[in-house]
């Protein structure tokens, strides 16, 4: 949980930190460039993906603490996990 959390806002991180290196080399998001296009609107994509992955995070370490837990927790949890997997899915997809 810590780490996917942690590698979450890494990956989150390294993007803003990119995007800030891009648009220092004029290559805006507005800029007429194919290149600009793609990469800007994949990493946006997928980083639109990892921050609802972790809204879903936090919604489970709220309901780990005390007098919280409900019926339903098991199924957040699973429905979390398959999103993580499948955002793994996606990531594997586009590396290639």
């Amino acid at each position: 949980f810590y780490i996917t959390f942690s590698l979450a806002f890494l990956f989150l991180l390294s993007q803003i930190l990119s995007w800030k290196e891009m648009v220092d080399w004029n290559l805006k998001p507005s800029t007429a460039n194919l290149y600009s296009f793609t990469f800007y609107f994949l990493t946006s994509l997928h980083a639109f993906h990892v921050l609802f992955g972790i809204i879903s995070l936090v919604r489970i370490l709220i309901k780990t603490l005390p007098k919280v837990v409900k019926n339903d927790f098991g199924n957040l949890l699973i429905l979390s996990a398959m999103y993580w997997h499948f955002l793994d899915f996606v990531w594997i997809i586009l590396f290639i």
